[in-house]
């Protein structure tokens, strides 16, 4: 691994692998993870966008996170779902927000099926309903990024070796990204595990959610910014 890469991804030795569970615990919170994502998957309705938002926070981040705290978990810190190690995170998060959105940006320019889809429906002419959209993906993301960082990497932790884990989320991760353009799928499963690495060596989903949720704001901004550019006939 190159030296700036390490630098940037850390070492997953650091981070002390959890104790093994003999329970059912994980597996159940795996399924509850997975049914999760396909229900939302399948069965999105055209909601408001802050609704959608806000049942997709229930939906994939506290109702898991309920799971675990009826099972008894308390120490909910030890799953992902604290600050984790913040002066660890915090530099690398500040250099990663510059360059997604470098690359985002220029992912719009070069693939039109990113720049077709982003952003959906009024948002790709109206301020306000872009606003709305960015409101309601800011709320939705949290969520969805307390399932795949936190609860279902640290369910897999716990049963399997921690890479085996980090790519079996990655592949759940890739399952949630099926109706997404094909660009943005394909590249998904590959981000899907290098953003799990980075949360377990955080010790905490939230970095990851901070760089998501701005690499979604940057490729919305730039296909508004991209749709002004059609003209009626074009």
């Amino acid at each position: 691994m190159h030296t700036w890469l390490r630098w940037a991804l850390g070492d997953l030795g650091a981070v002390p692998a959890p104790a093994r569970e003999v329970g059912a615990l994980p597996w159940t919170v795996v399924g509850a993870c997975s049914l999760a994502v396909l229900f939302g998957l399948v069965f999105d309705p055209a909601l408001h966008p802050v609704v959608r938002g806000v049942s997709h926070l229930v939906l994939y981040g506290l109702l898991p996170v309920g799971l675990l705290a009826l099972a008894g978990e308390r120490d909910l810190a030890a799953w992902g779902l604290g600050l984790g190690d913040v002066g660890w995170w915090l530099p690398r998060t500040g250099l990663g927000l510059l360059l997604i959105g470098a690359f985002a940006s220029t992912a719009m320019l070069l693939f039109p099926d990113l720049a077709a889809f982003y952003p959906r429906g009024d948002a790709r002419h109206d301020g306000t309903a872009l606003l709305v959209s960015l409101a309601g993906l800011s709320i939705d993301l949290l969520g969805w990024e307390m399932l795949f960082r936190a609860v279902l990497l640290g369910a897999f932790a716990r049963k399997l070796e921690v890479r085996t884990g980090l790519a079996l989320a990655a592949l759940l991760f890739f399952v949630g990204h099926l109706d997404k353009p094909l660009s943005e799928l394909f590249s998904s499963l590959p981000g899907g595990f290098v953003a799990g690495w980075f949360a377990w060596r955080s010790r905490s989903f939230l970095p990851v959610y901070l760089l998501h949720l701005w690499q979604l704001v940057t490729v919305n901004a730039v296909g508004f910014v991209l749709a002004q550019t059609v003209t009626p006939g074009g």
